[in-house]
């Protein structure tokens, strides 16, 4: 155990590091995003800490968790992943994106599928807004369905590994902590920081989608 608690270090600082980079760009991109736009609000410095932490919460969990998962059941994991892929790319063909439209605003429909199979794919670590307009509907059925995803992976690898496993429960409750502050920390930063302030109760549009 000695010999290999160098390497196991190092692991950790490299993976903490790419969450945190990785946080630390989605942040940005929606402040910078934001800002791109004449007739939106800036984030604010808290509004994107909190942005930050949120990500950094989420992604986390969502990592450990498949990465537990797979430790165990292998080739299962795949399966596991091809569904939430399956399931997020028809939500997002759903919402009806327009990205890959040409100059004279004709749609390329299959430029377009493979954009939402892309996004589909990082629908499996974190959300993405690829529609203009309110997003606290679209942020809550996705992170109800990631927690509970999380859930179900976690105590499947809990009971399937081995007990004497010192990180065993750690890790375990870690997840769930990790899941729960993030989602909190969301809830946080839509009630308190988003630039739009408190949205209205009914908001039909971001009901749709």
């Amino acid at each position: 155990i000695p010999a290999s608690f160098p390497t196991v270090c190092l692991q950790v600082a490299s993976v903490t590091s790419s969450l945190f980079e990785l946080s630390w760009a989605l942040a940005f991109y929606q402040r910078a995003l934001r800002r791109s736009v004449l007739d939106k609000k800036n984030m604010t410095r808290t509004g994107t800490a909190l942005q930050f932490l949120w990500r950094f919460c989420t992604i986390g969990a969502r990592v450990f968790a498949l990465a537990l998962f797979a430790s165990e059941y292998k080739l299962w994991t795949i399966p596991v992943c091809v569904g939430h892929w399956g399931v997020m790319t028809v939500w997002i063909m759903h919402q009806r994106t327009h990205f890959c439209d040409n100059e004279a605003g004709e749609k390329r429909q299959c430029e377009e599928y493979v954009f939402n199979m892309v996004i589909g794919a990082i629908y499996l670590f974190c959300f993405l807004n690829v529609k203009d307009g309110p997003t606290r509907y679209k942020v809550t059925a996705y992170y109800t369905i990631a927690v509970l995803e999380n859930f179900i992976l976690i105590v499947l690898w809990y009971v399937q590994t081995d007990p004497i496993l010192w990180y065993r429960l750690p890790a375990f409750l870690g997840i769930f902590a990790s899941s729960l502050m993030g989602v909190s920390i969301m809830a946080v930063y839509y009630c308190f920081c988003h630039p739009n302030g408190k949205l209205p109760d009914k908001d039909h549009q971001a009901r749709c989608c």
